[in-house]
């Protein structure tokens, strides 16, 4: 297996980064980001499921979601609290296979490197959650806004290239999460 430009769990990553590995001589990446690809080598599902920000990085496709003209109407206000209490309450269980996915891609190779201008502006674009039109309870109008704003704080975008993949990584605003952002889910044009 080969995986290039980590650091090792809270080390100095001058020790392992190789500038083969980084274009244009880029520093390593932040320690949140090496974290996750470093519990992907040793498919320690727990500790990627714990450097992630799954409500931040969710939260826009979600809001485009509530607002879907193929929710059943009959049934659109319980749909949308169950589908709140699950994703407020995500549990590793819920996403071990997406995990498990990217261990597996991760275990082939992997090279790291910042995003374009370009990148990130696509991952922001996907990331930027919609003002939702419908109606909605309280509790959730205030969750939602919070995780938007989390979302829109994202410091930093990185590439994760795997043989199969190519993962997108946002550093939280705080410096503490990754932000895992799938750009098949931006916006469609209108």
């Amino acid at each position: 297996m080969t995986v290039f430009g980590l650091g090792s769990r809270g080390s100095d990553c001058s020790v392992v980064c190789s500038a083969e590995i980084f274009q244009d001589g880029e520093a390593c990446a932040p320690v949140p980001i090496r974290d996750f690809i470093n519990a992907a080598v040793q498919v320690d599902l727990e500790t990627m499921f714990r450097q992630v920000d799954w409500q931040a990085g969710r939260a826009a496709p979600w809001a485009r979601n509530i607002d879907s003209p193929y929710l059943p109407t009959e049934h659109v206000d319980k749909i949308i609290a169950a589908g709140f209490r699950e994703f407020k309450d995500v549990n590793p269980g819920m996403v071990n296979n997406k995990l498990f996915e990217i261990a597996l891609h991760v275990s082939s190779g992997v090279r790291l490197r910042r995003a374009t201008d370009e990148e990130s502006a696509s991952v922001l674009d996907v990331l930027r959650a919609p003002k939702v039109k419908r109606t909605l309870p309280r509790n959730i109008v205030v969750r939602l806004d919070e995780w938007s704003r989390r979302a829109s704080a994202v410091a930093e975008v990185w590439a994760m290239v795997t043989q199969r993949h190519t993962y997108w990584l946002a550093l939280a605003g705080n410096g503490k999460k990754v932000l895992l952002v799938n750009l098949e889910e931006a916006p469609s044009e209108k």
